[in-house]
């Protein structure tokens, strides 16, 4: 789908008037099977024909999914468009109402080594003062001093093994299993680590999605699971001989593929800090219920297969929807509400399936290039999946450096369902004809708070009565919402929030077509 200028509108417009056509049909349906049954059926039963329907939910505060949870992060890597000054302050700026959990960093060895050797190598950019100020290495550093600032963790990580300059003597990396990689890899995290002192440093991803073809220069055919089982295990011999232990290394990072985790979980539980993967998931796989049974049925297998991971980060690297997406690597479904109820689904179903987190793919369009790079990004440069595009003036679209829909939903699942937090059931996981919930229990200071999500991807209204039982009755509920019908402007306003009614046990929520509610006792910037 291309990109035109003023969509951004035209697309919100289309994603409501859509919903309200396919709701309007429906109760029109409805109103038929109505007048159709009026001489047949009792006066008590005619109403029930085109009232919403009414889902009962229990928050069961004895089933906990997830004793610490781990939250909701996303993507910040390097800019391929570098920001200014003012886009610096801008996306800093944005980062503190999104508050996220995490940030996964992607970069390349390419950044910090400026030549290779026999051993490894041979010049560091921090040996120069003045290049270590330059370039995407300067980006890096910016990233992290923000991460330290605000205490948020970093899983840092290569997209693959470098191709850097070397003299003729000296031979090309040509693979994941290149025990030089490893060497070149520790006295970087040792430089972060010890002398710029960063503390943020938790998690080491080696080698982005090593299970795809686009990895690899020979395509499907060159894929090696072996040869990067190989590095993997090297780079964590490495770690541990420059006393780098305190950095965990996630993976396997795979897309998809889920014999990679398999095989991985078999072969070398013991080197796997934390398990971590990718899922780029449909439409259909979001609303039938297909991300709790997989990601349920590959934690079961975990616990099968490692014996320490139930201790042990579980989490998804990178999260989106691949339904919709276009030219390569664009979504522009990441302009509509709808991506938002989509995702806050998937969220959902990943804390029910008992994983402690995921990141969202991604922050910002201008980070990643789809292929080629000019000067002035055109509109089948940049791979369009963030929250918003830095360069939407510079391309010609000044609207598109506005916040997009789902910022909203994003940033308060990082809010209400912070690290550490308890995720709670509340509605059955294989039930997908109803609302999709979960509840958290954290804690702030001596204060318990709770926080629930109910998710409507229905295209019909739905009345929620949820039981709250170990909740104060004197609680104060605050109601945020996020709804196809309501046009905002400022999505990274989260203070917009209707109080309910305190001194009871339930809450009644509407949920119109496509939408997501969010409760708490707490606030969306606790």
């Amino acid at each position: 789908m291309k990109n035109y200028p003023g969509r951004t509108r035209v697309v919100r417009i289309a994603d409501a008037l859509w919903i309200r056509c396919r709701s309007a049909f429906r109760g029109a349906l409805l109103l038929l099977v109505g007048a159709f049954t009026l001489a047949r059926a009792p006066l008590g039963q005619i109403r029930s024909a085109v009232a919403p329907r009414i889902e009962h939910l229990s928050v069961q505060s004895d089933k906990v999914l997830v004793p610490s949870f781990m939250g909701f992060g996303v993507q910040l890597d390097p800019y391929e468009y570098p920001p200014t000054e003012k886009q610096w302050k801008q996306i800093r700026s944005r980062l503190d109402v999104l508050h996220p959990a995490f940030f996964r960093v992607m970069f390349s060895a390419g950044i910090y080594c400026r030549r290779l050797d026999a051993r490894g190598c041979a010049d560091y950019v921090w040996h120069d003062p003045g290049g270590a100020t330059q370039g995407e290495f300067h980006q890096l550093l910016r990233i992290l001093d923000y991460a330290e600032l605000h205490k948020t963790p970093v899983m840092m990580g290569e997209w693959s093994w470098p191709r850097l300059q070397h003299d003729e003597s000296v031979a090309d990396i040509k693979g994941p299993d290149d025990p030089r990689w490893a060497e070149i890899i520790a006295p970087f995290l040792v430089h972060l680590t010890r002398e710029k002192r960063y503390t943020v440093l938790r998690f080491y991803n080696y080698m982005n999605e090593p299970n795809g073809d686009w990895m690899w220069p020979s395509g499907k055919a060159g894929i090696d699971y072996d040869a990067w089982k190989k590095g993997f295990v090297h780079a964590r011999q490495v770690f541990d001989r420059e006393g780098l232990e305190a950095i965990s290394i996630v993976g396997p990072d795979n897309s998809g593929d889920w014999d990679w985790l398999d095989h991985t979980a078999r072969d070398v539980p013991s080197t796997v800090g934390g398990w971590e993967m990718h899922w780029y998931p449909t439409d259909d796989e979001v609303m039938s219920g297909r991300i709790f049974n997989l990601l349920n049925d590959k934690r079961q297998m975990l616990l099968k297969t490692d014996p320490k991971s139930s201790s042990k980060p579980l989490f998804l690297g990178e999260s989106g929807l691949i339904t919709g997406r276009v030219n390569g690597d664009q979504q522009p479904r990441v302009r509509t509400y709808l991506y938002g109820v989509l995702m806050a689904d998937y969220a959902a179903q990943v804390a029910q399936a008992g994983w402690m987190g995921a990141s969202a793919w991604d922050l910002d369009d201008a980070m990643h290039v789809v292929k080629d790079h000019p000067t002035i990004p055109q509109s089948l440069t940049l791979k369009t999946w963030g929250f918003w595009n830095s360069e939407g003036s510079a391309m010609g679209t000044p609207p598109d450096e506005k916040i997009r829909p789902w910022f909203r939903s994003w940033a308060l699942l990082t809010h209400l369902f912070p690290p550490g937090s308890q995720i709670l059931q509340v509605s059955d996981p294989n039930a997908t004809n109803g609302v999709r919930a979960i509840a958290a229990k954290s804690a702030r200071g001596a204060e318990t708070l709770w926080s629930l999500m109910l998710v409507n991807d229905h295209d019909l209204d739905l009345h929620a009565i949820v039981e709250l039982p170990g909740v104060p009755p004197s609680a104060r509920w605050r109601l945020y919402q996020y709804a196809v019908t309501d046009q905002r402007t400022d999505y990274e306003n989260l203070s917009g929030f209707e109080t309910l009614p305190s001194g009871s046990s339930k809450a009644t929520v509407i949920l119109p077509a496509y939408s997501v509610a969010f409760l708490t006792t707490g606030n969306s910037n606790h």
